[in-house]
């Protein structure tokens, strides 16, 4: 299925397949001298049709699976990522550690998973299959180049301005297009019941909250987010913001409802409090699930629920 676009003067929306859902997220194709294209993940069929475009640059707003997934079709692009993730994107073993699964699975499971993808039979199609799946994993090591906060990517007649907007990831950037008065703001998906995402070793809830602030002060009209399959006028978008970020202090309610129902660590981290109950059997959604009610815990300042083999040097002081 190949995904529908919009198209702003040179610059092209691609909407992600399935509604923009995770595994999938919105792309940003600008047609200019320098052939850009942000975040390629919006389905394989699209983005291949693409790969004929002699796209010149591949610019990733952060290194997660959904945002980085078919960087590999474009074997002659420079592919150009945060400068905070030039390690993560350079080895599998790095890129799980960052993800979160070197303190919730161990050393021992991200060799094991190494070992698997480097197999060459194929890998079974099981539920457990996309943590196994190469293509989700064909990109990292491909790097060419790095930006940083503040950078200004010249494409031609457009440009791209960057801001540095942490949180959900410590690299996550968002992309300014002042031709058009356009605003990618990534993982800020404001219209996604889910919420906020913080599960990887990097994310920070404080940090994402400031982030926040930061982009309500770019002078944009619109905007458009990794995983809301919609272009949002720049008054509905500060509407649905606060209800977002309005999300972390319903779990933080939750999670101390929990510890006063007299739950431990082990039962909240099993009671599907962020992804339901019957995907935490998959090895990447347990991390996640565990490292999201870490993030809690320690903004909350609740280190004694945080068993220690999760507890970090900071936590242990």
């Amino acid at each position: 299925m190949i995904a529908k676009s919009t198209r702003l003067g040179k610059i092209n929306i691609i909407w992600g397949q399935k509604n923009s859902r995770y595994p999938y997220c919105n792309s940003i194709y600008v047609k200019d001298k320098t052939r850009t294209l942000i975040d390629p993940a919006a389905g394989l069929e699209t983005l291949q049709c693409l790969a004929n475009e002699r796209i010149v640059r591949v610019v990733n707003s952060h290194y997660l699976f959904d945002h980085i997934r078919y960087n590999y079709l474009f074997k002659n692009a420079c592919i150009q990522v945060h400068e905070y993730d030039k390690d993560a994107m350079s080895d599998v073993f790095k890129f799980a550690e960052k993800y979160g699964a070197l303190r919730i699975q161990g050393e021992f499971w991200i060799r094991n998973l190494i070992r698997i993808l480097n197999r060459e039979k194929e890998i079974p199609d099981n539920d457990e299959s996309f943590t196994y799946d190469r293509s989700f994993y064909s990109s990292i090591g491909k790097v060419s180049a790095t930006y940083s906060d503040g950078d200004v990517l010249s494409l031609g007649s457009e440009s791209i301005e960057i801001m540095h907007i942490p949180g959900h990831a410590d690299s996550m950037c968002c992309f300014y297009f002042p031709s058009v008065l356009l605003c990618y703001v990534s993982d800020y998906n404001v219209l996604a019941e889910w919420g906020p995402w913080y599960g990887g070793e990097d994310s920070d809830i404080q940090e994402l909250v400031e982030s926040a602030e930061k982009i309500k002060s770019i002078i944009a009209d619109y905007f458009v987010t990794a995983h809301d399959p919609v272009v949002l006028e720049r008054k509905d978008f500060i509407k649905y913001l606060s209800g977002f970020l309005a999300t972390i202090e319903e779990r933080h309610d939750r999670i101390l409802q929990l510890i006063g129902d007299g739950l431990d660590f082990s039962e909240i981290s099993n009671y599907g409090l962020f992804y339901k109950k019957k995907f935490l059997s998959h090895p990447w959604v347990r991390v996640w699930e565990t490292m999201m009610l870490i993030k809690h815990l320690e903004y909350l300042k609740l280190f004694q629920f945080i068993p220690a083999a999760y507890q970090t040097k900071v936590s242990q002081q």
